[in-house]
């Protein structure tokens, strides 16, 4: 119907459900799609996921959840982007980790048909967090102008761009290490890329293509081990 709704729930080793499913999104009116989670080294859990509560802008939501899932708080809205001229600005296909005190969400940023690859890092003792988060943008662009200066957006933590290329960018999914968090997507054209952003400045330390036919990569650790998974052509 006109909702979308996200809940989490315990499973057992085994896969049965000890515990009850909660509601991660706040109301059962919202339509919330896209969801992400982590766990923070005291055991609680981050969540993160896209909401539509305007019909031509999606933004990401942050919640936080005790070791059992239920909610400690209310979602944050942690961007809050500018109507576009024409068409939707979504931010969607959030993933997130948690590295040393900093929570870290990629995710992919479309303006009508140009897309972006974006990095929040965001602090979980920041202010904005406690008040609710950013609050949503209604403020227009300047008539015929694509300049980034004339948007309003505003971020929870800092925001950094992975890709500036305007193709199709798909499925963002992070891990982090000691020196920093890696991204891996896909672009239509390009293929197959992995960026890496310092875990101290949040700058982007490089980028590279690894898979030039590359699609929808995958990517995990164990340690400060990294393993990427990709397909190309009819094999993965």
């Amino acid at each position: 119907g006109k909702e979308s709704l996200i809940y989490a729930r315990e499973l057992s080793a085994d896969g049965s459900t000890p515990g009850a499913a909660h509601l991660v999104n706040g109301t059962s009116n919202d339509f919330a799609y896209d969801p992400t989670l982590t766990r923070a080294p005291d055991g609680t859990l981050w969540v993160a996921y896209t909401q539509a509560d305007d019909k031509r802008v999606h933004d990401l939501y942050l919640r936080h959840l005790d070791k059992t899932l239920s909610p400690l708080g209310e979602p944050v809205r942690i961007t809050a982007y500018a109507p576009p001229e024409k068409l939707r600005t979504v931010a969607s296909f959030a993933s997130i980790e948690m590295s040393g005190d900093m929570l870290n969400v990629s995710y992919r940023l479309q303006r009508g048909v140009a897309y972006q690859v974006m990095q929040l890092r965001i602090s979980p003792a920041d202010p904005l967090l406690a008040r609710g988060g950013v609050e949503r943008t209604t403020t227009q662009p300047a008539k015929g102008s694509e300049l980034e200066a004339d948007r309003v957006d505003r971020f929870v933590g800092q925001a950094i761009v992975l890709a500036e290329e305007t193709e199709v960018q798909a499925q963002p999914r992070i891990t982090c290490l000691e020196a920093g968090c890696l991204t891996v997507w896909s672009d239509e054209t390009r293929g197959a890329q992995v960026a890496l952003v310092s875990r101290d400045t949040g700058e982007v330390l490089w980028r590279k293509n690894f898979a030039a036919g590359g699609l929808r990569p995958a990517v995990g650790r164990q340690g400060q081990q990294v393993a990427i998974s990709w397909y190309e052509k009819d094999r993965v």
